[in-house]
């Protein structure tokens, strides 16, 4: 895990130095403007070069390069967007970076199928006390597990709703060190919908 802080330059082409070797082991960047309300940009694995989500969004993946660039063997690449690196009225930005590393945070991909009690595996090792599910290809909410909640509720992440209840979501299974169950609801597992976890 790294916390990086830069002031925003404006460049095309930004090279952010975190020390992880992020496109080698593959995981995940969450990136914040400090200084004025922006949405939250978030590249990694599954989602491709010059694409993007926010957590703060139903939107599923965002082609722009001007945002997140890529991952790198040291970190990680965006571009001149004011959401990540404008140095007009000098914005300030944070980048919070999540590698891939066993018993500590992975990042999973599928595609739907519509069939309650599918298992995604995963490679953590241990059993997630966290999960986050969200279209890439359709807009959706951010469906969140947390292991205090039980399994089948979920919290919608970029929503201020209380926690709601249904089988829908993880099939009323608890995760595993191996995988975790999904529903048939397109929120999570919809034929002809791409997803990340």
């Amino acid at each position: 895990f790294s916390t990086y802080l830069w002031n925003g330059d404006s460049s095309s082409t930004r090279t952010i130095t975190t020390g992880l070797d992020m496109s080698g082991e593959g995981g995940m960047v969450a990136i914040k403007s400090r200084s004025h309300g922006q949405p939250w940009v978030i590249g990694g694995t599954g989602l491709g070069d010059n694409h993007c989500l926010a957590f703060d969004t139903t939107g599923g993946k965002d082609n722009q390069n001007s945002k997140f660039k890529a991952l790198t063997s040291t970190g990680f690449q965006i571009g001149d967007d004011h959401e990540v690196n404008s140095s007009s009225d000098s914005k300030t930005y944070s980048g919070f970076s999540f590698r891939k590393a066993k018993g500590f945070f992975d990042v999973v991909t599928w595609d739907g199928n519509d069939t309650a009690g599918r298992v995604i595996s995963h490679s953590l090792g241990s059993v997630p006390g966290l999960i986050m599910i969200k279209s890439t290809t359709h807009a959706t909410a951010w469906f969140t597990y947390h292991r205090d909640l039980g399994a089948e509720k979920y919290l919608l992440l970029n929503e201020n709703n209380a926690v709601a209840d249904q089988t829908w979501f993880m099939n009323d299974t608890a995760p595993t060190s191996t995988g975790f169950s999904l529903g048939s609801s397109s929120n999570v597992n919809g034929s002809g919908r791409s997803y990340v976890a």
